[in-house]
């Protein structure tokens, strides 16, 4: 059998889900879709194959015919030719449409490679699932030592930093990612929490926070930090509530901040649309 064949899959409809999401498991999977009468497809071609041959074991590439296979390419809303869609972990992570360098290709493909680090992450996210983020923050600091060009450890570390309370470290990290960085869905959740404990920088306990605004009710900043604090501890549609009576005195106090803290609130409600979409009401009418 040609090596070739061995290292390059040509996958169809049939055998999509088991060669290209399954396998992106174990391994990034990076999907050429082209076609015989594209002379740009046909140009990539011997790179592909080099890329193929050079992480064999590592990543493999899969090459979908979209005339054989239109349906499949439709599924996957291909609209210009060649489309090179990696997939890892069953989603399509990345891509690239057009004919592009060697190094651009690899690049791609480099940043979802298995690494030594992944370890380490993974056990940091245990750490946090379990409230032990001064840990985590450690073990992700000395795996980034160890692998400096690994963004998804940035991106972890921002989050254990945010819950250790150290958010102007987190901050500082943030403002450093990569501009391919700032897209992932990941980093989205990681940015709201980090939003809200913005808000909780210097704050007082709930209870002293809750005599302040007693004591003078139009202490908005006592207000926007107990709002802060009651979300974090489950309280939402309290907390939800506190921020749009904060609207409803002054939609643009600390320069939209109560705004951007309701955003981030509705990012980490993921699940729970109907609250979404009734308080995101509420807060458009507020501020429009």
């Amino acid at each position: 059998m040609d090596i070739m064949s061995e290292i390059v899959i040509e996958s169809t409809a049939q055998t999509f889900q088991a060669e290209v999401i399954e396998t992106s498991h174990q391994m990034p999977v990076l999907v050429d879709f082209w076609a015989e009468w594209c002379g740009p497809c046909k140009m990539l071609a011997p790179t592909l194959e080099r890329i193929a041959a050079d992480y064999a074991g590592r990543a493999r590439l899969a090459k979908v015919d979209t005339e054989a296979h239109a349906e499949l390419a439709a599924q996957h809303g291909i609209r210009s030719l060649p489309t090179l869609r990696l997939f890892r972990h069953g989603k399509a992570v990345d891509e690239i449409i057009g004919v592009q360098p060697d190094g651009a290709i690899r690049a791609m493909v480099e940043r979802y490679l298995e690494r030594p680090s992944d370890q380490a992450r993974a056990e940091a996210i245990q750490l946090l699932s379990e409230e032990r983020a001064p840990e985590a923050v450690l073990l992700l600091e000395k795996a980034l030592q160890d692998d400096p060009q690994n963004d998804g450890l940035r991106v972890e570390l921002i989050e254990a930093l945010t819950l250790a309370g150290r958010t102007t470290e987190a901050d500082q990290l943030f403002a450093g990612l990569p501009v391919h960085a700032i897209e992932s869905p990941r980093l989205k959740v990681v940015e709201a929490r980090l939003q809200l404990a913005r808000s909780l920088v210097d704050a007082p306990a709930a209870l002293e926070l809750a005599r302040k605004i007693e004591g003078d009710p139009s202490d908005l900043r006592s207000m926007n930090q107990l709002a802060t604090r009651e979300f974090g501890s489950g309280q939402v549609e309290q907390a939800l509530d506190r921020w749009m009576q904060i609207l409803r005195s002054d939609r643009n106090f600390s320069d939209g901040a109560v705004r951007k803290n309701l955003l981030a609130a509705f990012q980490l409600l993921e699940g729970r649309d109907e609250l979404v979409h009734h308080y995101r009401r509420q807060m458009m009418a507020l501020l429009h």
